[in-house]
């Protein structure tokens, strides 16, 4: 989860808990998407920029083969062996424009999820409205695996809309494991399909995007 839609995520929460004063039965998916928030406000604590990490102790998971249009990758480390890549270029795709790309690993595991997380937007002035989503599939040749995915937020402010994946595990040969969630700032399903297609686990030998 990048550090704006993290924010995001924050600020629309403080708005459910203003929303919330007369109690209604909880939407689907709720639970899910406070479920996922924990995890990743828990996680990316000590977060900090670095270069590309020479030696982390999960697989690095990320988006392959992309083109340089999409820019140098930008990249934060933290204590517990977490990671985040990313990529804030706006780049024309066939299926349309994609705003930002980003892939959080981190060493504990991601809650298992039934149903897809909810999405909270802001509706009348002083209110939120919190909408159940469902699952979409992809195929990901890369990671040897169907992933599924969901909309994850709108565009509100600075913040562009997105599609994120469900947290996902991956285990490399040589014995590590990891724990990750990917996103995409879009606004077609189309366009996040074909991106969380390209995810990959780079070698240990190096290779992957150029950063």
């Amino acid at each position: 989860m990048s550090t704006r839609s993290l924010r995001h995520a924050l600020v629309l929460a403080g708005l459910l808990v203003s929303a919330c004063a007369v109690s209604t039965p909880p939407t689907p998916g709720s639970k899910s998407r406070a479920k996922v928030e924990q995890w990743l406000e828990r996680e990316n604590q000590g977060l900090t920029e670095s270069g590309k990490p020479s030696d982390l102790r999960i697989p690095l998971v990320e988006f392959g083969g992309l083109s340089p249009a999409f820019g140098k990758a930008a990249w934060s480390v933290g204590p517990r062996g977490q990671y985040q890549v990313s990529h804030d270029r706006t780049t024309r795709l066939g299926q349309g424009e994609c705003y930002g790309l980003s892939v959080f690993g981190t060493t504990a595991p991601g809650p298992e999820l039934n149903e897809a997380p909810s999405v909270l937007e802001p509706g009348l002035p002083g209110k939120l409205d919190e909408s159940p989503r469902t699952w979409s599939t992809v195929q990901v040749p890369g990671l040897n695996r169907d992933l599924r995915y969901h909309f994850g937020a709108a565009a509100f402010g600075d913040i562009q809309s997105s599609w994120k994946s469900e947290p996902f595990t991956v285990a490399t040969p040589d014995g590590r494991t990891g724990f990750y969630q990917a996103t995409v700032e879009c606004e077609d399903e189309a366009v996040a399909a074909a991106m969380f297609s390209r995810l990959t686990v780079r070698p240990a030998s190096g290779g992957g995007n150029p950063d």
